[in-house]
């Protein structure tokens, strides 16, 4: 007997109410169109580093390290902060983000991320800062970062 998805996923639906558990994401149906999951913030900033690439235009890459409480996390980016004026200070922002797993095993596990900005305005930064969760910021200032050659 083989069963068809309209019957397995309202089945696995009933089950996982009834097991009083929460998915974070839809089933996908067999042969559907795959559900991406929404991001969280990565708890903890360990490290940031940034270099300039010496291309044209100039390119500042950011790249940041953090933990998680689980392994399995997907999708890991650093999400630059849109402003609609550049920041007094000159410091940039940016939220490191990664898709959760559903399950997976319960451990900090390193993570991390890197951002390529083609063109950043030279004039108006003075360094970023990344976001992880409460206090997890790390900030470096564009004179730590290193000159790098032209990729």
């Amino acid at each position: 007997m083989r069963l068809s998805a309209r019957i397995i996923l309202p089945l696995l639906s009933a089950v996982l109410i009834a097991c009083g558990r929460k998915t974070d994401a839809p089933v996908n149906p067999p042969g559907g169109a795959a559900v991406s999951a929404v991001p969280d913030t990565v708890p903890t900033i360990l490290t940031i580093t940034c270099a300039i690439n010496k291309s044209a235009p100039p390119q500042l890459v950011v790249m940041a390290g953090g933990e998680v409480p689980r392994g399995g996390y997907t999708g890991e980016h650093l999400a630059p902060r849109v402003y609609v004026t550049p920041p007094a200070d000159g410091i940039w922002d940016y939220d490191f983000v990664a898709i959760p797993p559903q399950i997976g095993t319960t451990v900090m596990t390193p993570i991390q991320a890197e951002h390529t900005w083609p063109g950043f305005p030279e004039a108006n930064l003075r360094g970023v800062r990344v976001h992880g969760v409460g206090g997890g910021v790390k900030q470096s200032l564009l004179t730590e970062c290193n000159q790098a050659t032209s990729r």
